[in-house]
């Protein structure tokens, strides 16, 4: 990916897009395995291991769910570099 001094050039996308959905397939499988933990590892309930398991899972969770607004920003920015390069006489 080459960044330069106006911001990512169209020819790295594919490397973002890539990047974004391994960050997709990571919080899933994490959250996957601390789930599966939480429910067969054999902690006590409101232990110190549950607890932090828990809060893991949850903050994974939360993560998760500002992907899609990170997908639309990074569309948007597409979309307006590409009007501003086309109008502005700057071949993107």
């Amino acid at each position: 990916m080459k960044l330069g001094k106006k911001g990512i050039s169209l020819q790295g996308l594919p490397g973002v897009a890539m990047a974004f959905v391994l960050i997709g397939v990571m919080l899933a499988i994490g959250t996957y395995i601390l789930s599966s933990i939480s429910t067969t590892g054999g902690f006590v309930a409101e232990s110190a291991q549950d607890y932090v398991i828990r809060n893991a899972t949850a903050g994974l969770l939360t993560l998760g769910q500002w992907l899609p607004l990170v997908a639309l920003v990074i569309a948007a920015g597409i979309v307006i570099a590409v009007l501003v390069g086309s109008f502005g006489g700057r071949g993107v």
